[in-house]
């Protein structure tokens, strides 16, 4: 049986998802985070949807509806994920009438989006703000000769044709391939 497709072209049960790379959840700056700051850059990629980083809002109205009790707390977590350089402020808030608008950011692990009719204060990128990737390929790797089984330490010797000679029982000299 074929899929079928709604009228806007998405297939019906295909659903979206807050894709977030293991670099980002690797690095110090989101390990250090408390709690509510985790939680608000969750419920921020929430509403990311492959086209519109840099028109993400924090607005008490939007964050009331995922949850958030306390304005307080909600602008303390904003406060975190700009210090730890998570999120970038895309666009600040206006607070007079006529052309009240609300402060925008952009997830800083993804290129910043052309976003019409916003005003950004942000021009688009074609990369991504901060380059998690390039972060931890810096970080110290294992020492050299030591097998993907870091566990036991096992040092791992190789052969004349550079080929791997196990080393875990003694007196076996056959080369693994």
């Amino acid at each position: 049986m074929g899929s079928r497709r709604k009228k806007s072209g998405r297939r019906q049960g295909s659903h979206r998802f807050v894709g977030v790379p293991h670099a980002v959840f690797d690095s110090e700056s989101y390990k250090q985070l408390p709690n509510r700051a985790k939680a608000l850059l969750m419920d921020i990629a929430y509403y990311y949807n492959g086209r519109n980083n840099g028109d993400l809002s924090t607005a008490w109205g939007i964050m009331k509806r995922r949850g958030w009790k306390s304005k307080s707390t909600l602008s303390d977590a904003v406060s975190d994920l700009l210090d730890a350089n998570l999120i970038l402020k895309t666009r600040d808030g206006r607070f007079q009438n006529p052309g009240a608008c609300c402060d925008l950011y952009a997830l800083t692990w993804l290129p910043i989006h052309e976003c019409p009719g916003k005003n950004l204060d942000v021009a688009p990128t074609a990369t991504p703000p901060r380059k998690f990737s390039l972060e931890s390929f810096n970080s110290p790797s294992p020492d050299p000769g030591l097998g993907s089984n870091r566990k036991s330490g096992r040092h791992r010797e190789r052969d004349a044709a550079g080929r791997y000679i196990s080393a875990q029982k003694p007196g076996r000299a056959t080369a693994l391939t």
